[in-house]
């Protein structure tokens, strides 16, 4: 079953305008993702942007989209058309709980900790909500989760890993650099390791043997900082035309 993770700008700026915004949001999130015949694995919310992990739905768009231009009707009634900021990203079985754990580290962007918000999913899958915009037994299922508390410790182990490819443009242009330079190696190297992935991935990815790229993970490395600001801002990278 296909898994994809959403992040979007719900209102291209200003806050949402209170507690009712906030689970009118949830529950338009739950409708959009059901009426696809989709499943809510989880979702992260903060004033202004949405992260959900959704199963089962051919068309992430339109969960977006649903989302997006319900709450400009309802809530928003000032502005014309929904906002276009949505990033959307497949995701493999395996990667299943990383997304999750992404999800639900949205909330930490205003301050509050994961476990101390209610504005996130791992409310519920501890065992400390049942709500309508979001079935935890049947999320829990999916990810073949324990019941709480062991399954918030099991998520707390699993981190988002961006897929390499991602890595690769986000390292580029953290140096300014054509992604067929290669100067940006090292930080490749640095940023894959410490977002979970090993040697073998980083070897592969960038056509070199694992001895080499062990070489390049000594290496001082002084554009990691700007490549995970990067990440974390989701830029539009340039695509490299072929050739």
């Amino acid at each position: 079953m296909a898994h994809h993770l959403l992040e979007l700008d719900l209102t291209g700026g200003p806050p949402l305008p209170g507690l009712d915004a906030r689970y009118d949001v949830l529950l338009r999130a739950r409708r959009a993702v059901s009426q696809q015949g989709g499943t809510l694995l989880a979702f992260g919310l903060t004033s202004r942007h949405l992260r959900l992990v959704v199963a089962g739905v051919g068309q992430p768009t339109g969960v977006s989209r649903a989302v997006k231009v319900g709450v400009r009707r309802r809530w928003l009634p000032h502005r014309r058309q929904p906002t276009e900021s949505t990033w959307v990203e497949a995701v493999s079985d395996d990667d299943a709980l990383h997304a999750v754990h992404h999800a639900h580290e949205l909330v930490r962007t205003e301050g509050v900790a994961v476990a101390r918000s209610l504005w996130s999913s791992a409310t519920d899958l501890a065992g400390a909500r049942r709500a309508a915009f979001y079935d935890a037994p049947s999320a829990r299922r999916h990810l073949a989760l324990p019941t709480p508390p062991r399954s918030h410790r099991l998520l707390a182990r699993h981190r988002w890993r961006p897929p390499l490819p991602l890595l690769r443009q986000v390292s580029a242009a953290a140096h300014g650099l054509p992604p067929r330079h290669r100067g940006w190696r090292a930080s490749f190297v640095a940023l894959a390791l410490r977002l979970g992935h090993d040697t073998a991935d980083a070897a592969d990815a960038l056509g070199l043997s694992r001895r080499r790229v062990q070489q390049l993970a000594t290496q001082r490395c002084q554009h990691l900082g700007p490549a995970r600001a990067l990440l974390r801002r989701r830029v539009v990278l340039p695509v490299e035309a072929p050739g």
